[in-house]
């Protein structure tokens, strides 16, 4: 209905909705409507019906549409006759949020104590780039004519908020979170990441400045009304906008802020300091001398409850040192700040005195930051790692632990002869410490050597003496470097990078403990552990031997058969891990060797037989694997009872696993003849499924490639 009538017969579709109920329409067709007028309001015929299909719109209910896509409209508001609906559009997308998150404290809770939560107010952070744009496009060029009703919004929606948050105690007393998290009303770097409640705090701004330059009076109603307002947002709003307000002498705003006692109110002191660093060079003697009684005689008594005498004469200090900084020239700040100087020798004024809180910003810190990388390698690698076993573990950032061991790959990839060293060095000194074990491993991950220097590495890593903590962190590596394409392993030494492999596992791979931990995604477990690593290095392995062999090989090859078979009947940490990784390419191995795959694979995915066996296999299978005819009568049983325990929530990860299944069935469908609703399985399957995955099977069957099934004719019949 929208693609075919909206732009050309709007007339018959707005009759066919008025019979029907103008402010009943389905959510669909209001998302169909906004998408229309949204992305083709250009489009010959849409822009001449954009105004009255958003009237249509504005009919329904707010929760018609998200706001996100009531801020999209106003953004395409610049659609000539559209503008006087921005500001309805613009009150609908602001709708506050309010959000219940968990109390974060420092203090411990006691297992039978309720988790506390807390209560924030935001915008939607969908809307957030629309509301922008929406801002930059139609709101700000035409400000003159909106500010009216605009301002109204944006002060109802800052009341609005505070309101909330002080009903849930939290704010009130002169806290207001909202006005927290704002360093400065003024841009400011600190203000780098905005919360998206902040978009209201610089329409409001902008509102103000606008009435300053085409309204000044209404202009100086709204700071006068904001400054009334219990709600410290507005008044910091009312202060920065007071500082440049025409209709207003600098004496006369210097005495509105004595009056009002704004010296020294530490809600709104980021705007106060800000308003004297833009009066004071243009107050005259006898303001100037006023401001600086007010400020010596210090705060009040309800400013200053519960802070001692030394906390009264810091403040005096920062704020006589603030204008001292801002009018460098001006002989009384100077002279006065000299008095607070000499009265407190120690005290300085910091970075940011004007503002509450301030962050120095974050950067990203280099490997090894501090090391002379050129001394060091031009030293026996044994000494850097006597440098280590002495490190710290705190302190100064260079001098720590961490630090260097972290700079170990960068220092063997820039010379391999010291790597070389660093690695026989660490076996003769007996280290057993996974930290230094890990970044040597890295080191050895990232090298790019030559032909020759390949030849080194081989013969030092192939050493049965090195500790176990070595051959842990190893298989990661050799993994990596079977992935290369370019610059790996020569040929002539891939049986010596097997021979180590095979010492992995019998060193440190074999016997490692099995974690207690539960997880919700067995294989992502799996790539990132040891095991995994080692059981990916021998398939990759076997891939290219299988690749190298002119006619097809007859099987697995010793010794990756051995290895394959002692990972999939290993009890340890590594054989869980491995095996994850060999169930995810049952097809593959049984293409390559079918009796291998039906004697040792297949039993993996059996629940009955071993659940948590089953459990790990099928994740792995489920995420990465395929199925095949010869493979499917096998796993089908396995594969009707995953299903089952998804539905019941017996397998961990129920929703983003059932996905998977629902991506399983349908191609089990197109895998297992032209009619599947004969079969028992899939009846049982689609029954037992969760509502949501479904929707999943029956959108997936036209997403799968001809490829992926026995018969182009046969997808084309599911789809229809």
């Amino acid at each position: 209905m929208t693609r075919h009538l909206l732009a050309d017969n709007t007339p018959r579709l707005l009759r066919l909705i008025q019979e029907l109920g103008p402010d009943r329409l389905n959510p669909a067709f209001c998302h169909q409507i906004h998408s229309t007028l949204a992305f083709l309001k250009h489009e010959k015929g849409v822009s001449d019906v954009f105004p009255t299909w958003v009237v249509v719109l504005l009919a329904q209910p707010s929760n018609r549409l998200p706001r996100q896509s009531w801020a999209r409209l106003l953004a395409a508001c610049e659609v000539e006759g559209a503008l006087p609906l921005a500001c309805t559009l613009f009150e609908r997308a602001t709708e506050l949020n309010v959000v219940i998150n968990k109390h974060w404290s420092f203090a411990k809770e006691s297992s039978s104590q309720v988790p506390p939560v807390k209560f924030d107010v935001k915008l939607d952070h969908e809307a957030a780039y629309h509301l922008d744009q929406a801002w930059k496009l139609v709101l700000q060029p035409n400000l003159p004519k909106l500010a009216p009703h605009l301002e109204q919004i944006v002060t109802q929606r800052i009341m609005q908020a505070n309101a909330i948050l002080r009903v849930v105690d939290r704010a009130g007393d002169g806290y207001d979170p909202l006005s927290i998290g704002r360093s400065s009303i003024e841009p400011h770097p600190q203000d780098e990441f905005p919360d998206d409640f902040e978009y209201l705090i610089d329409v409001a701004r902008d509102i103000v400045a606008s009435y300053q330059t085409h309204s000044p009076h209404r202009a100086e109603a709204i700071i006068w009304s904001w400054l009334e307002r219990d709600v410290t947002l507005l008044r910091r709003l009312a202060i920065h906008a007071l500082a440049r307000q025409p209709t207003l002498t600098q004496e006369q705003i210097i005495h509105e802020c004595l009056e009002r006692k704004l010296l020294f109110d530490q809600s709104v002191r980021t705007e106060v300091y800000f308003l004297l660093r833009q009066m004071y060079a243009s107050l005259g003697a006898e303001e100037r001398e006023l401001l600086f009684q007010a400020i010596e005689a210090g705060p009040d008594e309800d400013q200053s409850r519960e802070r001692d005498d030394e906390d009264k004469q810091w403040m005096i200090f920062k704020l006589i040192g603030w204008i001292a900084q801002g009018d460098p020239s001006c002989p009384l700040a100077k002279s006065k700040f000299a008095a607070q100087q000499s009265a407190h020798p120690k005290w300085g004024l910091s970075e940011h005195p004007d503002l509450l809180m301030w962050t120095s910003g974050f950067g990203f810190v280099a490997p090894g930051a501090g090391l002379d990388f050129e001394a060091t390698l031009n030293k026996p690698a044994q000494e850097f790692l006597q440098l280590i076993g002495t490190a710290p573990p705190s302190g100064r950032f260079e001098e720590r632990r961490d630090n260097l061991c972290s700079a170990l790959p960068s220092l063997m990839s820039k010379n391999i002869d010291w790597a070389v060293d660093c690695q026989r060095a660490a076996c003769e000194m007996g280290i057993q410490d996974d930290d230094v074990w890990q970044y040597i491993c890295m080191g050895w991950r990232d090298v790019k050597p030559s032909e020759g220097q390949w030849s080194q590495i081989v013969a030092v890593i192939n050493n049965p003496a090195a500790p176990a903590p070595f051959f842990l962190r190893l298989p990661d590596t050799l993994e990596a470097w079977a992935k290369r394409k370019e610059d790996g392993v020569p040929q002539s030494l891939l049986a010596e990078t097997d021979d180590v492999a095979l010492m992995c596992w019998q060193k440190a791979l074999r016997e490692d403990p099995v974690s207690s931990e539960a997880t919700k995604d067995w294989l992502s477990k799996a790539i990132n552990h040891p095991g995994g690593s080692y059981a990916e290095y021998l398939l990759l392995r076997l891939d290219a031997i299988r690749k190298s062999c002119d006619a097809k090989i007859d099987g697995i090859p010793e010794p990756i058969r051995g290895a394959l078979v002692e990972i999939i009947h290993g009890g340890s940490g590594s054989g869980e891990m491995g095996r994850v990784i060999i169930a995810a390419q049952v097809r593959w191995l049984h293409a390559i060797d079918p009796g291998f795959a039906n004697a040792e694979v297949m039993p993996l995915f059996d629940w009955c037989a071993d659940a948590k066996r089953a459990e790990q296999c099928w994740h792995g299978f489920l995420d990465w694997g395929h199925w095949s005819p010869p493979i499917i009568e096998k796993l089908l049983p396995g594969f009707t009872e995953t299903v089952r325990r998804l539905a019941s929530h017996e397998e961990e990860d129920s929703e983003r696993m059932g996905e998977r299944v629902a991506g399983h069935l349908a191609a089990l469908c197109l895998w297992r003849g032209s009619d599947p609703a004969a079969h028992d399985w899939l009846l049982c399957c689609i029954r037992t499924m969760a509502v949501e995955n479904r929707r999943s099977f029956v959108v997936l069957p036209s997403k799968l490639d001809k490829s992926q099934c026995c018969s182009g004719g046969l997808l084309m019949g599911w789809v229809a």
